[in-house]
């Protein structure tokens, strides 16, 4: 009985994945996407017994991560600012040019960039790990990436593998702590902020 019942769960839990990856393609990001994803992702830990947690969401070494992680991001976007323009996004994000629009945008810039890394690096490669052990994780990279850039609805081929590179050097560093979620997330963060803010000044 307790086995047809984990088996159950474990073919919902497949089920709400699969569902997962059809809403990244089909829903604009940031917000409806960003609430089913994490709605979905929610369940699906529940049914496998584990939590958000274990993909690495926890406030450990935050004094250090959450300080490096957006300093990484600011150089980064920096960096391509002056050799490219704004990373694209922050006028998907700013609706308005007052300041209670930028707060605003760079809540949904933070909610959306935690969201994105709790999905697409933590899920994506917990999953792939656990299913297909060492070989899992640079499954799950590629996997996150491809699922990222696609859920970003890139308007051209460039635009998506600059995300799937993006995703790539987040996945980098949440392997490299440990799987850990605070690193890629500030880094994340700063770069969607870099772009909010270039857009609120008008540069």
């Amino acid at each position: 009985m307790a086995e047809g019942k984990g088996n159950t769960q474990a073919a919902v839990a497949i089920a709400i994945e699969l569902a997962l990856a059809l809403a990244v393609v089909l829903l604009p990001i940031p917000v409806p996407a960003m609430i089913l994803l994490l709605a979905a992702v929610t369940v699906a830990l529940g049914l496998r017994g584990l939590s958000f947690v274990d993909l690495g969401l926890d406030a450990e070494r935050y004094q250090v991560m959450l300080p490096t992680g957006l300093l990484l991001g600011g150089l980064v976007a920096s960096i391509l600012f002056v050799i490219a323009g704004p990373v694209p996004g922050g006028e998907l994000l700013l609706v308005e040019g007052n300041g209670r629009a930028l707060l605003a945008a760079l809540l949904v810039g933070a909610a959306t960039a935690m969201v994105s890394e709790m999905v697409f690096r933590g899920y994506v490669i917990h999953r792939m790990q656990s299913a297909l052990g060492k070989f899992g994780v640079p499954i799950g990279v590629l996997v996150g990436g491809v699922l990222s850039a696609l859920a970003h609805h890139p308007d051209t081929l460039a635009e998506g593998i600059g995300v799937l590179v993006f995703s790539t050097g987040y996945a980098l560093l949440y392997l490299a702590t440990k799987h850990k979620l605070l690193l890629p997330f500030a880094m994340h963060f700063a770069i969607v902020a870099h772009g909010v803010i270039i857009e609120y000044l008008g540069m």
